[in-house]
Formats: C-alpha cells, structure tokens, sequence
C-alpha cells in the first residue's frame, strides 16, 4: 500500500544507486531512501509517496515513489553521534545494525 509523507529534506544521495536519496523529517527525527526518478535537489522540501519495502541493504525506502518539490529548501544539519552509538537496534520494519541497540539511526543523515 503506499503511503505519503511531507515536510522532508533531501540530505544525501547514494553514489551506488544513481537517483536513490535519501529524505529526513526537517526535526531530523525520521528518514527513508527514495528512489524517485524526479529530480531532487539536496536540501529541498518536498512531499514524496511510494511503496515502503526493504532494500537489499535491509534499509527502508519508498519504491516506485514520486517527490513533489515545494520551492522551499534549507541546509540540513547532521545528527551528531559517538560511534559507539551509530546505527542502533531494530525500530518497526528497520532491523538494527549488526544486533545493536539504542537509539535507530538508520536513514538519518549523521556525523560521527
């Protein structure tokens, strides 16, 4: 079924998939990879929708998705964290990182 979020940023894109970025919730509190086939530009709002599904990373993305710019865009500031504290446990569909725990980090764009 897919679902649709707004008032995301884009942060970053993926050098080993061409036209996968990744969104975060401007509060920094969520994010998820995109594969739309819309032009992104980095640090543009948007809403996108699409397919939630667990790339072969074992990441969540939106799949099949489309993003609808909104003519705002902002500087994302990256999550600041300790490496220890990198990656974190499961949270809903996302499992955690080599069996870690704490806080899920994953789709959020970080500075360690």
């Amino acid at each position: 079924m897919p679902i649709g979020v707004t008032g995301v940023l884009a942060t970053s894109s993926d050098p080993h998939w061409p036209g996968f970025v990744y969104v975060q919730h401007i509060l920094g509190i969520a994010g998820i990879g995109t594969d739309s086939a819309n032009s992104i530009s980095l640090g543009a709002e948007m809403g996108i929708a699409g397919i939630v599904q667990l790339d072969p990373c074992e990441g969540l993305i939106l799949w099949k998705s489309e993003a609808v710019s909104t003519g705002t865009s902002a500087v994302v500031k990256p999550l600041a964290t300790s490496g220890r504290s990198f990656g974190g446990g499961p949270l809903g569909l996302r499992p955690g990182v080599n069996n870690e725990s704490g806080a899920n980090s994953c789709g959020l764009l970080m500075r360690i």
